[in-house]
C-alpha cells in the first residue's frame, strides 16, 4: 500500500474524523445536495456511491439496491447499521 493511501485511510479511520460533526457544520449544503439528488434520482433506483461515508446520503435516496464504498472501515460499519 502506498504511503498516500495509508495516510488517507488513517485520517478517515481516526477518532478525530467525525462525520456527524461535518454534517451538522455543513447542514445547509448537505440538505440542498440531498434534495437535489432526490429530484433527479427516482426512489427504488440502483445506486453506487463512492466515498459514502456513514451512508447518510445513500440511505436518504431510498434505493432498491444501494452499494456504498469508502476508505473508512469505521464509516462502513456505521453505514451498515442504516440497512
Amino acid at each position: 500500500m502506498s504511503i498516500r493511501k495509508k495516510n488517507i485511510k488513517n485520517f478517515f479511520n481516526s477518532p478525530e474524523m467525525n462525520r456527524g460533526k461535518w454534517l451538522r457544520k455543513g447542514k445547509v449544503f448537505h440538505s440542498e445536495d440531498s434534495n437535489y439528488l432526490r429530484e433527479i434520482i427516482p426512489e427504488k433506483s440502483n445506486i453506487l456511491e463512492l466515498g459514502c461515508g456513514n451512508g447518510q446520503l445513500l440511505s436518504s435516496l431510498k434505493p432498491e439496491y444501494g452499494l456504498g464504498i469508502d476508505f473508512s472501515k469505521k464509516f462502513i460499519k456505521e453505514a451498515k447499521k442504516k440497512i
